[in-house]
């Protein structure tokens, strides 16, 4: 070090030069440098999703889940798995090890899943894909004094407008509850007409049909059709036969439907203004 710094002091030129020198190299650096107002983060995470209508959370786990995270051990690439298993869905993350290229870990998932043979007969076919790395952009809300149905008539106009624009990938809207149309029975009128609810059940589940409609063929896919019929909104249920004899729940003589929206999630209030974002 001594020596070092008796060569600067002899040649003090030289330590000008070094100076200049890692000036130009730090200049060169920032202007190399890649800099982005939204950085891309690598996304390391793989999703199966399993979708088995009428199934419990328990049937849920031990006859899908638990198969699908069997058959993930030993995976190449694969660092963890995770599952959450609910009422007709479960979900399955894998989580890659880091210097792996998830491409091709995403196609041994598949080969993995693809292997089993004893998934529940009325499963829908497993959705495996690659969880998106999102970063929020913009964060507003919509309010005005009208109605909940009209606001949020206008916030689809804006999510259409928004997602037209070039770069924004994806739009959500939150804050406004889901339509629904609730039915209510007169316990009076069901014990008068020898009803039960689970006759009313049956009922309105027959009159909303979700059914396959066979395939339509092509040189290049035969892709499976779904018939989806469901009474349209404000359809008089009331009306609708219960298989009870010739008895009818009928408009005054036992149930009463309503249009309307469901409770959880309901819109925040300020000044009497319904808004959401």
């Amino acid at each position: 070090m001594r020596q070092l710094i008796n060569y600067f002091i002899k040649y003090p030129i030289s330590g000008n030069v070094l100076m200049v020198i890692i000036f130009i190299f730090g200049i060169l650096g920032l202007l190399s440098l890649r800099s982005t107002f939204f950085p891309e983060a690598e996304t390391r995470l793989i999703v199966v999703q399993v979708t088995y209508p009428g199934a419990s959370p328990e049937e849920i786990e031990e006859g899908i889940v638990n198969k699908i995270e069997d058959n993930l051990k030993g995976t190449t690439g694969v660092d963890r798995v995770t599952s959450v298993s609910s009422e007709n869905s479960g979900r399955v993350t894998v989580e890659i090890k880091t210097g792996n290229d998830i491409d091709e870990v995403l196609q041994e998932v598949k080969n993995a899943v693809d292997q089993i043979s004893s998934f529940p007969a009325n499963m829908e076919a497993p959705i495996i894909f690659k969880q998106e790395t999102l970063t929020l952009a913009l964060n507003f809300a919509v309010k005005g004094n009208i109605s909940l149905q009209a606001l949020k008539k206008y916030a689809r106009e804006i999510e259409s407008d928004l997602l037209a624009v070039d770069g924004i990938s994806k739009v959500e809207l939150s804050g406004f509850p889901d339509e629904e149309i609730e039915i209510a029975v007169r316990e009076a009128d069901l014990r008068a007409y020898g009803l039960t609810f689970e006759q009313i059940r049956q009922a309105i589940a027959a009159a909303n049909l979700e059914t396959t409609g066979g395939t339509i063929r092509s040189p290049d896919s035969c892709p499976q059709q779904k018939l989806l019929w469901a009474c349209p909104e404000g359809h008089p249920y009331h009306h609708h036969p219960t298989g009870a004899g010739s008895s009818a729940l009928s408009g005054g003589n036992g149930a009463r439907s309503v249009c309307g929206q469901s409770q959880p999630n309901l819109p925040q209030w300020f000044s009497r203004r319904a808004y959401f974002g």
